[in-house]
């Protein structure tokens, strides 16, 4: 989070860290010293370690070793200190660090209770990062903390198919007051707002007031699926209509502070589940344009388009169209001044650039671009 140091692979397969001011390259974890990524008896990368996850608090990274039996070992360091072993049970999933740094969650699933459609049941635990506290927290699966870190959001059971469904709890992991917030699918995108003012899940705000009860208060009509929130939280994109299926559905921007709130797409398209609402977008830092991709039919060409809304003005400029079988990505500068963009067509891809609201749209080069392709905002 400070943006000095990058957690790297380096060569033999070992896990290093990078002063990217001074130039110093720690090794970590000795490549040397367990067995090659693994899923099963399968090979599957030239390293030891994976799923690196930097603390949001300091500088600590979460990474995931093999060790010599082959069993998978979740480790943290802080730069400049030794590595701690954290968990070593293989069959641990979904390990999330609080957003203090201070707490982990993680999940075990139940092996002898099948549900229909193949869905399990699973547990959540909740232990400090020395390993102190391991206790149960509940019965659910896909856990996920509040911004703040106070609460946490997951479902109470998975019955499996082509998506979660069930239903979902927010728990305050320190009283354990909980608050149900009904059934959901995986479909409807549920997930945390960022907006650093309330804990807001899906449409919902959730308080806990005292440590007896929590409520959870609608702020906007409960949308079939949210495609995005804006970087303060206080926007939000969401789909009115089915999430998949027959049309007609629309892309509606609100402001979740005034109220203000504008469908800036419909479409008749029936989509398949596959394809899901047929839309996708991201918000310029300062929340003020939404650049977005909007399936518009199905038929034999699939028309899907690409454009920008300007949130004060209202005006939208609608910049490309193409088929379903093309590809389209944006991305933001950190000022937000420009909109970098890639574009797929028939496999041959190319960068284009934009300003914010989509004016002004050039190709800058032919290939793709890399992820993340700008380069950080200076201090």
């Amino acid at each position: 989070p400070s943006g000095k140091y990058l957690a790297h692979v380096g060569g033999a397969g070992s896990l290093r860290i990078l002063d990217v001011e001074t130039g110093e390259d720690a090794v970590v974890e000795d490549g040397s010293q367990g067995t090659l990524l693994r899923r099963g008896n399968v090979r599957v990368g030239p390293t030891t370690v994976a799923f690196l996850r930097w603390s949001a608090a300091d500088d600590t990274l979460l990474y995931q070793k093999f060790d010599t039996a082959n069993l998978p070992v979740y480790w943290l360091v802080t730069v400049g200190e030794a590595p701690s072993a954290l968990l070593s049970d293989s069959a641990v999933r979904g390990v999330a660090l609080s957003p203090d740094g201070r707490r982990v969650l993680y999940v075990l699933p139940n092996e002898f209770t099948p549900l229909p459609f193949g869905g399990r049941t699973a547990q959540i635990f909740l232990m400090n990062v020395d390993g102190t506290g391991n206790q149960k927290l509940a019965d659910g699966i896909s856990a996920s903390w509040s911004p703040d870190g106070r609460l946490v959001a997951y479902w109470t059971e998975d019955r499996g198919g082509s998506s979660f469904i069930g239903d979902i709890v927010i728990i305050d992991v320190d009283t354990r007051v909980s608050v149900w917030l009904g059934a959901f699918t995986s479909d409807e995108s549920p997930a945390w707002s960022p907006d650093p003012r309330r804990n807001v899940f899906h449409n919902m705000a959730v308080y806990a007031a005292n440590a007896k009860d929590a409520t959870a208060t609608p702020i906007f009509d409960r949308p079939a699926e949210i495609v995005g929130w804006s970087s303060g939280g206080t926007k939000v994109a969401y789909v009115d209509g089915s999430a998949f299926g027959r049309g007609p559905r629309s892309l509606v921007l609100l402001d979740t502070v005034s109220g203000r709130q504008e469908t800036v797409h419909t479409s008749n398209a029936d989509t398949a589940h596959a394809l899901g609402s047929g839309y996708r977008g991201v918000w310029s830092p300062d929340g003020r344009y939404y650049a977005y991709s909007a399936i518009e039919s199905v038929d034999e060409k699939g028309v899907v388009v690409f454009s920008v809304t300007d949130t004060e003005s209202g005006t939208t400029n609608r910049l490309w169209e193409g088929t379903v079988l093309d590809s389209i990505s944006a991305v933001y500068s950190p000022d937000g001044s420009k909109l970098l963009l890639e574009i797929d067509v028939d496999r041959s891809p190319s960068v284009w650039l934009a300003n914010a609201d989509g004016a002004a749209l050039s190709e800058v080069a032919a290939g793709q671009m890399l992820r993340p392709p700008w380069r950080p905002a200076a201090d």
